[in-house]
């Protein structure tokens, strides 16, 4: 798609040479960017393949859209009045676009390492904007065309073909009103920060798009009563009007129910034909010229000013406190302060915390108490033992935690190792196991506790303490098989070795095996209390014995 649309936008060559614009180096830098595109990891599936690091295919990355747009394309059919549908689909696929273009192509937006290569060169300054201003149209209509399609179909079979082009109008609407709002986040973003905080902003962006989208799509449906929704009558709410996506509605309304009687369906349809034209003027005459701006000063602030180490005192205390030896303790105060810095590891990381609470609530709604309603179901769940399910649900957590903490793209600095006079590299990887638990799982274990402490009362203090060793020992043996590798040493694609996964998928069924024998036994407080002080002693053994492995036993990357 992205070529067609490169030979269909090449097509104004004539136009584009009379603005200045040099068409073969246009398209050079065109194809460069788009071949780029196809090779960098997308957000909503930044997995690579085992043991390669190339990117899942545009082509999959588009059908995922047609497939998305086609489940949004859904609410055309379910709502009984076209105005509440239509305002439905276009939220949706306006929220979805918005959410894309921040989290996905920010990168490129903000990368301007190829203005390094790019303005050396004999290329004026009209070609290298054009360029990007048409890189960024291909990305959105990419998007736009795959999400757009099922619902232009579905318009042209259902409404005929008069609503289909009146379709095509509303997605153009929709797709610029989107442009205008990133355009006001980027700049009330670059305004109030720094531009290393706004590039920690689009990180932390993309966290809550991943944790979103995996939240909608197991808990969505259990929370919404369809035959009740689809019966609504959203124009009977004033406030929607006061949304775009009602707006672009409204255009279709009067279309296809002219009959449809309403003070603010005219004013409504106006402001969709209106918002659009006033949104690119707004962009191109008072966003753009300021957004590119910042971009300057994201390259320049980043290239001469150091990045500011952050505050340790916290982590050296603990680090005194939890480690033997000053291999150890350097070990925990590196892991402490590069899980802090590093944005790959942070956008891996943390969606699993969220993760957890998702797959309990979809656990707590679909497991049990069938036939009750939702807040039946929450009255009665003091008198359940669902934390132990929560408990040991924690082991996903550590286990991405301990997987991602090996992986980095600057993985060529791990020589520092190998330098350095350390005679038993376990110290290492044992400091850096003790920094991920503090620092990771022990505090959202904390979390975990205050909210079981609350809602089952104080005497489950010895199942949380038996099931957090026991979470701890069965991650750690599984570290024990699998984990020899020195942290950040490898990089993306060749840390995801099978047989770390494969071992510790069987340590996690083990941990649930163990979970259902601790729920059976949790009637016995003493008995638990005894298990729990076991299980204490056993971790501090293994941890010692974590930290005894010598050079021989170590994985070293030999890929380049």
């Amino acid at each position: 798609m992205s070529n067609f649309l490169l030979k269909f936008l090449l097509l104004f060559n004539p136009l584009y040479r009379r603005m200045g614009v040099n068409p073969v180096q246009l398209r050079t830098l065109l194809h460069t960017k788009l071949l780029i595109d196809k090779r960098r990891p997308r957000a909503i599936s930044n997995r690579k393949k085992e043991g390669t690091s190339a990117p899942i295919s545009p082509i999959w990355q588009s059908i995922l859209y047609v497939f998305m747009g086609g489940l949004y394309a859904l609410t055309l059919t379910v709502f009984k009045m076209p105005l509440s549908g239509h305002f439905v689909y276009f939220t949706m696929l306006m929220v979805t676009l918005v959410l894309l273009l921040i989290s996905d192509f920010t990168t490129v937006l903000i990368d301007v390492r190829d203005n390094y290569i790019v303005l050396p060169r004999p290329v004026n300054d009209q070609t290298v904007s054009l360029a990007r201003i048409l890189h960024i149209v291909i990305y959105i209509l990419n998007i736009v065309l795959a999400l757009g399609l099922a619902g232009l179909v579905y318009t042209f079979v259902a409404d005929g073909p008069i609503a289909g082009c009146m379709f095509v109008l509303e997605i153009f609407c929709a797709t610029i009103l989107s442009v205008l709002f990133v355009n006001l986040i980027y700049l009330v973003v670059l305004k109030l920060t720094t531009p290393r905080q706004f590039k920690d902003f689009i990180a932390y962006f993309q966290v809550i798009f991943s944790v979103l989208i995996f939240a909608c799509y197991y808990l969505l449906p259990r929370l919404i009563d369809m035959s009740l929704l689809a019966k609504a009558d959203l124009s009977n709410y004033r406030v929607i009007w006061f949304l775009p996506a009602t707006w672009i509605a409204a255009l279709h309304e009067i279309l296809v129910n002219p009959l449809f009687k309403s003070s603010f369906l005219w004013p409504a349809a106006v402001l969709a034909v209106v918002s659009p034209l006033l949104s690119l003027w707004l962009i191109v005459k008072v966003f753009a010229p300021g957004f590119n701006q910042k971009l300057s000063g994201i390259s320049s602030s980043e290239a001469h000013r150091p990045e500011q180490a952050p505050n340790s005192t916290f982590s050296a205390r603990l680090a005194a406190i939890f480690t033997s030896g000053k291999t150890e303790n350097a070990a925990f105060r590196m892991a402490w302060t590069l899980s802090s810095r590093l944005r790959e590891f942070k956008v891996q990381t943390y969606p699993s915390f969220a993760y957890v609470i998702v797959y309990f609530v979809y656990f707590f709604l679909t497991v049990g108490n069938k036939g009750l309603s939702l807040r039946e179901k929450f009255e009665h769940l003091g008198e359940s033992k669902s934390y132990i399910i929560l408990i040991y649900l924690t082991g996903f957590v550590l286990t991405n935690v301990c997987l991602n903490m090996v992986r980095s793209e600057k993985y060529k600095s791990a020589w520092v190792y190998f330098v350095a006079p350390v005679a038993f590299p376990g110290q290492i990887i044992s400091g850096t196991y003790k920094a991920v638990v503090l620092k990771f799982f022990s505090s959202f274990f904390l979390f975990i506790s205050i909210v079981s402490m609350y809602v089952w009362g104080p005497l489950v203090i010895n199942d949380l303490l038996f099931g957090y060793f026991n979470v701890l020992i069965f991650n750690l043996i599984a570290n024990l098989f699998t984990s020899n590798q020195l942290p950040f040493s490898f990089p993306t694609a060749a840390a995801k070795s099978s047989k770390r996964w494969f071992v510790s998928l069987i340590m996690l069924f083990l941990q649930f095996a163990i979970g259902g024998l601790h729920y059976f036994l949790c009637r016995w407080e003493m008995v638990i209390w005894g298990l729990a002080l076991l299980s204490a002693f056993a971790f501090f053994f293994m941890i010692r014995r974590y930290g005894r492995q010598q050079w021989s036993e170590i994985s070293v990357y030999e890929g380049d």
